[in-house]
């Protein structure tokens, strides 16, 4: 479905359905901003509550670890969002 990191697929390789038609457009960063704001701010706290790192060695393993799980989940989220839009039929029928 996806070529590259991010880059849809004019059509799928299996079934020739038309996915370059599905506009993901901003869905899947929101989503992805969305779950990882929900996953950093209990994290932080408990980190900080616990071991009370210096506050540059938080940002430090904060920064690896949301740039990590960011990556990761975008392309799953994506994936999904199309797959969302392809089973509704959501296809950019242009302006």
């Amino acid at each position: 479905m996806l070529k590259g990191f991010l880059s849809v697929n004019a059509g799928c390789a299996q079934c020739h359905a038309p996915l370059g038609r599905y506009p993901a457009a901003d869905g899947p960063a929101f989503f992805t901003m969305t779950i990882m704001l929900l996953v950093l701010i209990p994290l932080l706290g408990i980190v900080w509550t616990v071991w009370r790192p210096e506050p540059l060695t938080l940002l430090a393993i904060t920064g690896i670890v949301m740039t990590l799980m960011t990556l990761a989940l975008l392309r799953l989220i994506k994936g999904a969002f199309i797959g969302y839009l392809w089973a509704n039929n959501e296809q950019d029928r242009g302006a």
